[in-house]
């Protein structure tokens, strides 16, 4: 397989070639604030047509986005994008629509590997949010990025779940708040990098 991304870990392509060999239909992206979930998920993205499956995106991040606008929840697969509004970049305050959402798009998805990006927000309410989006995706896999102690406890809170655990991206680093929220932060387009479907 090229690598579609030459920084990732050597254990990101391990991965991809396991899941695509082994078909999982549906797989989560967990991790903490600013791990590399987006760019996992888009490196798995590009990777299965090279593994010879098809592949969507499904982006439940609200504030953060790899896809569509902020304050939605985004599919991409090979129809286009899709979106389900929530109306706030608070995924709590949308927890609702954004759970929502998130079951309706994955299961309009049209391809045979659903990626699902989620959002750094682990603790608190976050834990029963990652909970509730766990429940409407019903993933075959869970992909927990870096060995954060609240990635574990989400881990500990679904073990009938088959999970896959990998360490981050040698570019994953803390964002300031204007990075987070600036236009470098928060993209517009439907993804900075082009994903084959």
């Amino acid at each position: 397989m090229a690598d579609p991304l030459p920084h990732a870990p050597p254990e990101w392509a391990e991965a991809a070639e396991h899941i695509c060999r082994h078909a999982p239909a549906r797989v989560l992206v967990i991790g903490a604030r600013d791990a590399g979930k987006s760019t996992f998920c888009r490196f798995l993205a590009d990777a299965a047509p090279q593994l010879g499956r098809s592949a969507a995106l499904l982006d439940t991040d609200v504030g953060q986005k790899t896809i569509g606008p902020p304050a939605s929840v985004t599919l991409q697969d090979r129809h286009g994008m899709r979106l389900a509004f929530v109306g706030t970049t608070d995924p709590v305050l949308g927890w609702r629509r954004l759970v929502e959402g998130t079951h309706r798009l994955a299961h309009e998805a049209d391809a045979d590997l659903l990626v699902v990006n989620t959002s750094g927000l682990l603790g608190g309410p976050g834990r029963s949010l990652k909970a509730a989006k766990i429940d409407a995706v019903r993933p075959d896999l869970l992909i927990a990025l870096g060995d954060d102690p609240a990635v574990r406890s989400v881990l500990v809170d679904h073990p009938h779940y088959l999970a896959l655990r990998l360490p981050l991206s040698p570019e994953a680093r803390r964002k300031t708040y204007g990075e987070r929220r600036g236009p470098g932060g928060r993209r517009f387009g439907l993804i900075s990098r082009k994903v084959r479907f």
